[in-house]
């Protein structure tokens, strides 16, 4: 029977180079900017007080959450500062000569704080009271304009577009979407509400210093035929003229009743081109009205479930083009624009990379949207992007990954911990990706490693691993190291590498550094955790590669019966408990080395808890005869009262099983 099989990796469309990726030591990221120099700046949250940061605001209470902004290195191995704030709300924008602006929510108002690039010192502070920050940016002159959410006790400027909440009476939780211009000291030279009562979420400026926003609008509230009340919402966006107090453009969309029932859309991204015009994404629930030639005229899903949409406004807010964007549940949450109208977002689309789990995608979109250009794996949700204008792209968001595999040499190349990571990626659309890493696995069940609390990447001794990628280069030339030390390749191709973990990582060790040497160019190395164990059982079509009894493969059309013994063949068990070279194969008569953890076995039935299937008898759990070290083999009796048909096993190895991926074989 052939065990390791040849897998066809996902191939990606055009890949760009990936400059770095790093970890921060964050829950999430929600605004990212950069300079001149390459260094960028990420807003996000904290969910503790104990942060390697610094208060420009004065020595606070503890506060929990906290906000920061982190001045990264240009090619991300390093922090020049990190300030925090209290409050749930972050943004960052940064000016010509680099000075840096922060919106942070104080407490119910906004606090907007003009910083020094090299070192972060506030060169001005202003208070806007009554309003929670999303989105801050910056003109050419200095001016700064913040967008959010506003409630009563927010004060407009007389002239203002709209001088008062927009709210029904009675709503005590109503906001409503706010803009604010203030000059190069920080003195407000405009403040008004602006409609959408749901806030807004975006902002951009153009060349005339006109502003567009886009967000959420409560709209109107309506009764449903079970004669409850719903607030129906819808995306929308808004362009003021340069002083706030004219509406240029106003358009709502997405939102309203399908079958009686109240349907919700929310503007998420937007973004000016050199010619002014405006390209806003966001996510809707019902339908838009899409232009014809697009990559994506009509809904992939039913109503009522999110999808993403990407719109091209002119200056004067006319559609140019609408495309729906991805399918279901999902939507871009930031658009960056390229010189040729190229548009750039990143969907939590679960096709990434057919092996390296579900990801989702950088895209970048034709300028008449009909296509996509180029797209590249993040293994994180991006949540805000900025594009300079040398092709480079900069994308930071959250993370639940710990097998993310940053890049070497990058500031923070491990999980900090938590159920969610911030991260930051810094990506050169203007050159071919290089070779890359992008994910190491359990050859057998193709999935990352488990801990007895969940996958984090971890590798055992003699494990059998898959190796996914682009631009390997098979060959003489070609290895894997682990600390230093090359393992034995079963299999190499231009995006796959088959190879088996030395059996001398289990030195105590919680790590190990895994690098792809590839010809002249070394790819890494990237810290994988060590545990004593990473098991996953081989299938064949879809079954256990499992034999029955009488060395026959077991299958649907060959089942074994109640009481007989078959055969598993797995990797990742860890030690024995004799040596065994690396590379060599296992002898053909006794003594055989046997796992040195404690291994058992249940019966699973589908939608059954793990725990509650019918143990097995285990007769043999050790190296396969006469295969490569690493290849194990379990024999086990299956129960004599065992029902026939399909069923999964799980296989225990110490503290650790193959409850992530069970298989199944055939009983009659």
């Amino acid at each position: 029977m052939a065990i390791v099989g040849i897998l066809q990796a996902y191939a990606q469309l055009n890949p760009p180079a990936i400059n770095y990726i790093t970890y921060l030591p964050a829950a999430s990221a929600t605004q990212i900017a950069f300079d001149s120099a390459g260094y960028a700046y990420v807003a996000g949250i904290y969910f503790n007080s104990q942060v390697p940061c610094t208060w420009p605001l004065g020595s606070p209470s503890i506060a929990n959450p906290i906000s920061f902004v982190t001045k990264l290195k240009p090619n991300g191995d390093g922090v020049i500062w990190t300030i925090c704030m209290p409050g749930l709300s972050a943004a960052v924008a940064v000016d010509g000569s680099g000075s840096v602006y922060i919106a942070s929510d104080a407490n119910g108002s906004s606090n907007i704080s003009k910083l020094s690039p090299i070192d972060g010192k506030i060169i001005y502070s202003t208070l806007i009271a009554s309003s929670t920050p999303s989105a801050i940016v910056v003109d050419r002159a200095g001016s700064a304009y913040v967008t959010g959410a506003a409630k009563p006790g927010f004060l407009s400027t007389p002239g203002a577009y709209q001088s008062s909440l927009n709210c029904s009476s009675g709503d005590s939780n109503c906001t409503d979407a706010f803009v604010v211009k203030l000059s190069t000291t920080g003195a407000t030279q405009y403040a008004t509400f602006a409609g959408g009562t749901g806030g807004s979420k975006a902002i951009a400026v153009d060349s005339r210093g006109q502003v567009w926003i886009t967000g959420t609008s409560g709209g109107s509230v309506a009764k449903t035929y079970s004669g409850l009340s719903y607030r129906i919402t819808s995306s929308f966006i808004l362009k003021l003229d340069s002083t706030g107090g004219k509406r240029l453009v106003s358009r709502g969309f997405g939102g309203g009743l399908a079958f009686q029932q109240p349907t919700s859309a929310a503007g998420y991204g937007i973004a000016i081109d050199s010619k002014d015009a405006a390209y806003a994404v966001g996510a809707t629930e019902l339908y838009i009205q899409t232009t014809p030639g697009v990559i994506q005229p009509t809904r992939t899903t039913n109503w009522g479930v999110d999808i993403g949409y990407i719109a091209k406004f002119d200056s004067a807010g006319n559609t140019v083009y609408a495309s729906y964007i991805g399918g279901n549940g999902e939507g871009p949450l930031s658009v960056a624009v390229d010189a040729l109208g190229n548009a750039y977002f990143s969907l939590s689309t679960r096709k990434a990379d057919l092996h390296c789990g579900s990801h989702p995608k950088l895209t970048v979109l034709s300028a008449d949207a009909s296509k996509i250009l180029v797209e590249s794996a993040v293994a994180g949700l991006v949540t805000t992007i900025a594009l300079d204008g040398n092709g480079t792209l900069y994308a930071a968001g959250g993370t639940g990954s710990s097998v993310f595999l940053a890049t070497a040499n990058a500031y923070m190349t491990q999980y900090p911990g938590g159920s969610n990571a911030a991260f930051v990626a810094k990506v050169d659309f203007s050159k071919p990706a290089g070779p890359r890493v992008n994910c190491v696995v359990n050859a057998a069940s193709l999935a990352a490693g488990n801990n007895p609390f969940g996958p984090d990447g971890s590798i055992a001794p003699g494990e059998i691993i898959t190796v996914f990628g682009e631009g390997f280069t098979p060959g003489p030339d070609l290895n894997v190291t682990f600390d230093g030390k090359r393992a034995p390749i079963l299999y190499a191709d231009n995006v796959q590498i088959n190879a088996i973990v030395p059996f001398q990582v289990a030195s105590g060790n919680p790590l190990t550094l895994v690098s792809v040497n590839n010809a002249s160019t070394m790819i890494g190395g990237f810290n994988l955790p060590v545990a004593p164990a990473s098991p996953g059982i081989f299938t064949n079509n879809g079954q256990l590669a499992a034999l029955n009894e009488d060395g026959s493969i077991n299958s649907t059309l060959n089942p074994a019966k109640p009481g007989s013994v078959i055969s598993l063949f797995m990797t990742g068990v860890g030690a024995y408990n004799m040596k065994i070279a690396d590379g060599d194969l296992g002898p053909l008569v006794a003594p055989f080395p046997t796992v040195a953890l404690d291994v058992a076995a249940r019966l699973y039935l589908s939608g059954s808890p793990p725990f509650s299937g019918q143990l097995m008898e285990v007769l043999f759990a050790g190296q396969a005869p006469g295969q490569v070290a690493g290849l194990a083999q379990v024999n086990l009796r299956i129960p004599e009262n065992a029902q026939p048909g399909l069923t999964g096993i799980i296989v225990y190895v110490g503290n650790y099983s193959t409850a992530n991926m069970p298989g199944r074989i055939a009983i009659r």
